[in-house]
């Protein structure tokens, strides 16, 4: 076991394994965390931890070739594959959704005070991306809850009200959007999109 580990109190070496397994399936972690039940956000305290103790996850993570990073601005915390190591693809819907969601937290975030996420509605969302013309009529529920799932698996959205199916749901987009869309990213989406957009009116043509 790594040098350390060892003198962490029980608490704490429970602490770790929930840092870790979160860094590992879920990507980051976050200084808050919105109780859904509570209604209302708090303090996280596998983030506390893994500030605490950053070093030794560092240490822990780096032997499976995983670089840890964090962003104090914005109290994130995240795992990143050094070159050659394995990252997720994301199917074509759930990038242009991804992308929207970035577009819509840099225009919201001169507007944040105490709080670095920005809360919207699905519906505003989705009509935000028919005005851009990423596609041209509503996607079903069934596509929307699948890419809805998995950017609340990466911690990336969480639901703070209503139901897809109702049409009164509610996200908040949490400060990890900036990190697994950096600008770079930013301008190779546009232009893929960009490039896909002009595609598809050649074929309409």
């Amino acid at each position: 076991m790594i040098d350390g580990y060892v003198e962490l109190s029980s608490g704490d070496k429970v602490l770790f394994m929930k840092a870790v397994n979160s860094l590992l399936f879920h990507t980051f972690i976050t200084l808050y965390v919105y109780d859904a039940e509570e209604g209302r956000r708090k303090t996280n305290p596998e983030y506390l931890f893994a500030d605490r103790c950053f070093p030794l996850l560092e240490e822990y993570l780096s032997v499976m070739g995983i670089i840890l990073r964090r962003d104090e601005n914005y109290g994130v915390i995240y795992a990143s594959p050094d070159e050659g190591g394995t990252r997720e693809r994301l199917d074509k819907f759930t990038t242009q959704l991804i992308y929207m969601l970035r577009l819509i937290y840099d225009e919201e975030r001169d507007n944040l005070s105490l709080s670095a996420d920005v809360v919207i509605s699905l519906a505003a969302i989705v009509q935000r991306m028919i005005s851009l013309s990423l596609f041209q009529k509503k996607p079903s529920n069934d596509v929307l809850r699948q890419s809805i799932r998995k950017l609340q698996n990466f911690r990336i959205i969480s639901r703070l009200s209503g139901s897809i199916e109702k049409g009164d749901a509610k996200y908040i987009i949490h400060p990890t959007i900036l990190f697994i869309v950096t600008n770079e990213k930013i301008a190779t989406i546009a232009r893929m999109i960009d490039e896909d957009t002009r595609g598809d009116d050649d074929e309409e043509a």
